[in-house]
């Protein structure tokens, strides 16, 4: 049963997410805080749906936190896929997001997996060198779906035992393209503020939009804001289905439900680009000293956000699949 609940709240429900030519397996390590918000959980699904297609192969899974909870939150959602051997790691710096529980507590109490605590998992930094430093040139693509602490350390980091290129020199040889849930584009919408991954951590932000070395594509937040995952029924899976306990207990502190999916987009393009979901806008980003940002448009820059292609707005199609129901699809 778990192979069929695994993909089913953004793959399986999204006509839009049709099926394409067969093409190369993409490399991916994704840096997540997951939690609060219970899109960063319905990620982790996307992946290891695409990787059940055959589309994807998920090298690590980090959490860019400071909470305890969320590498075991990841080992377990990997166990839960059936992928229990992919590698996890966490950020080691305190102070950042480490009261925001929510759910990840909950999955990693509730289901199976290896590591107890956050305490025990690796270092980021050290998991993305090991990784990379094992992957082609140019041939992993990193998708960032929480606050940049994570990939504003590892440019920083020394020659290690892994390889003998600095961070940064590491990235810029393994590294194809970073893509980014951050950012509102080409600005922050009058009476809104900075969109919530920037603002978390505004000097992580900055370094890494200023200095990352490879090509990097934002997913803003009027992307995934207009595509609604998650549930409008009661639901009866939430005790064995870890995607339906993250939706419920995020309602308790706002972030779960019928829920924006911002992290979702940031995923797909990481896998499949722009297919014919999206075009894309080439410039440079420029963040603000609130963690706000703006864009200067240029066609020479190697930066990018993603732009819809000809989709009028949003309107509600439900779907009934194991106990959820329920998507926005901007058709």
């Amino acid at each position: 049963m778990k192979y069929l609940l695994c993909p089913l709240l953004f793959i399986c429900a999204l006509p839009f997410l049709a099926s394409l030519p067969a093409q190369a397996i993409v490399n991916v390590i994704v840096d997540t805080d997951i939690g609060p918000d219970c899109g960063d959980v319905n990620a982790i699904v996307v992946l290891h749906g695409l990787a059940d297609r055959g589309e994807v192969n998920i090298l690590a899974t980090i959490c860019d936190a400071s909470n305890p909870w969320g590498a075991p939150c990841l080992d377990a959602l990997n166990t839960f896929c059936g992928r229990s051997w992919i590698p996890v790691g966490t950020l080691k710096d305190p102070g950042l997001l480490t009261d925001y529980g929510s759910y990840n507590r909950e999955l990693a109490v509730h289901f199976p997996h290896a590591l107890k605590s956050g305490k025990d998992a690796p270092d980021a930094t050290k998991i993305f060198r090991q990784i990379l430093a094992a992957q082609p040139d140019k041939g992993v693509v990193i998708v960032a779906i929480g606050p940049l602490r994570n990939l504003s350390n590892l440019p920083n980091s020394a020659p290690d035992s892994y390889s003998s290129l600095n961070g940064r020199d590491l990235v810029d040889k393994k590294v194809s393209v970073l893509s980014d849930m951050g950012g509102w584009y080409p600005f922050v919408p009058k009476g809104w503020g900075a969109e919530w991954n920037f603002a978390q951590d505004v000097a992580s932000t900055a370094n890494v939009v200023s200095n990352w070395p490879t090509p990097v594509l934002y997913s803003g937040a009027e992307i995934g804001g207009g595509i609604y995952t998650g549930h409008r029924h009661a639901i009866d899976t939430v005790e064995y289905d870890p995607l339906a306990m993250a939706y419920a207990v995020a309602v308790d502190v706002g972030f779960g439900g019928f829920r924006m999916s911002w992290d979702e987009t940031a995923c797909i393009y990481g896998v499949r680009g722009l297919s014919n979901y999206w075009t894309s806008v080439t410039g440079r980003n420029h963040v603000l000293p609130d963690g706000g940002n703006v864009w200067s448009a240029s066609t020479d820059g190697n930066q990018s956000y993603l732009t819809r292609q000809g989709l009028r707005p949003a309107r509600h199609v439900g779907y009934r699949m194991f106990g959820w129901s329920g998507v926005a699809l901007p058709v």
